[in-house]
């Protein structure tokens, strides 16, 4: 009861007697760099609406505000890329990314980090639109799934952590943004594999030469309060590859849809799967098949092999 009203008055988080002192010290660092991110994204879209304010009609003045517009939303999204995890390349986990926004800033993020020594989590989402509002909001879910900073989730398990970012993130609160993401913990004893998606791309899954495709019912996040998430959970013996990408691989404003799609996403990672440069060579064949000039939504690409 205590606990529900700290969260009701406004806390983020608790820790409870008797404590470990390096548990506390490590709850209060990440609290701490979360803070400071929101903090450095809020201080540059404050910088780049002051700018904004302060434009003229003289042509120099517009060219020189113009330029340094462009320095802060380019260091806007040096930021960005900075949260994107290192790759991995150890004796069970092996990771490979590629991040393309179609603008400076984008909506698209994505992460991995053990929860535990046994619960390995991968996920991935999409901000709807573009710019720094959706950057901004893409970031800050971000922090919340690398710090378990959601109030008493349990983030092994993927339904949890949807209805907590539900209920953090109404549209009517968020500038009307919603987003897609897909979630799922591994964990290197049991060999569960714990997944969901919320109205997000389905991921591929490559095991013993099959393919499955990571599908749930879930709707977006945001969109309806009332929302209760679900997961499904597999067993995996061996080792497995997982390929998470956005929706920008598939957009029918960049491709030809009636002869590129999921299913013929699947085919060519499937064909390439243990080609070196895989993610390179998606984005190669992506190149050749667009039917734009350039890539009209933000693309990104994640693989995990995990043995």
């Amino acid at each position: 009861e205590s606990v529900l009203k700290g969260f009701e008055a406004g806390a983020v988080d608790f820790i409870s007697k008797p404590f470990n002192s390096k548990e506390l010290i490590a709850r209060i660092n990440n609290h701490l760099e979360l803070k400071f991110s929101k903090q450095i994204i809020n201080l540059k879209i404050k910088e780049i609406t002051e700018i904004n304010k302060q434009l003229e009609a003289s042509k120099d003045e517009i060219e020189r505000y113009y330029r340094m517009l462009q320095n802060e939303i380019m260091s806007a999204a040096d930021y960005v890329y900075s949260l994107l995890p290192q790759r991995l390349d150890t004796k069970k986990v092996t990771t490979d990314w590629i991040f393309k926004p179609s603008q400076n800033l984008g909506g698209d993020s994505f992460g991995y980090h053990w929860i535990d020594k046994n619960n390995f989590a991968i996920y991935l989402l999409d901000v709807s639109g573009h710019g720094v509002a959706s950057a901004l909001e893409s970031v800050s879910v971000l922090n919340m799934l690398r710090f378990s900073t959601l109030p008493s989730v349990d983030f092994t398990n993927p339904a949890e952590v949807f209805n907590e970012l539900n209920k953090a993130f109404p549209i009517q609160y968020h500038n009307f943004l919603f987003f897609t993401i897909f979630y799922a913990v591994f964990n290197t004893k049991t060999r569960e594999f714990r997944y969901s998606s919320a109205g997000h791309p389905p991921a591929f899954l490559f095991s013993n030469g099959d393919c499955q495709f990571l599908n749930s019912e879930n709707i977006i996040i945001g969109t309806r309060e009332d929302t209760n998430y679900t997961y499904q959970s597999i067993e995996l013996p061996n080792e497995f590859d997982l390929f998470v990408y956005s929706d920008g691989l598939t957009d029918p404003h960049t491709f030809d849809i009636n002869t590129w799609d999921e299913y013929s996403l699947n085919e060519f990672v499937k064909s390439h799967l243990y080609t070196p440069g895989l993610l390179q060579k998606v984005i190669e064949h992506l190149e050749k098949i667009k039917i734009s000039k350039n890539f009209k939504d933000d693309i990104s690409m994640l693989r995990v092999t995990i043995r």
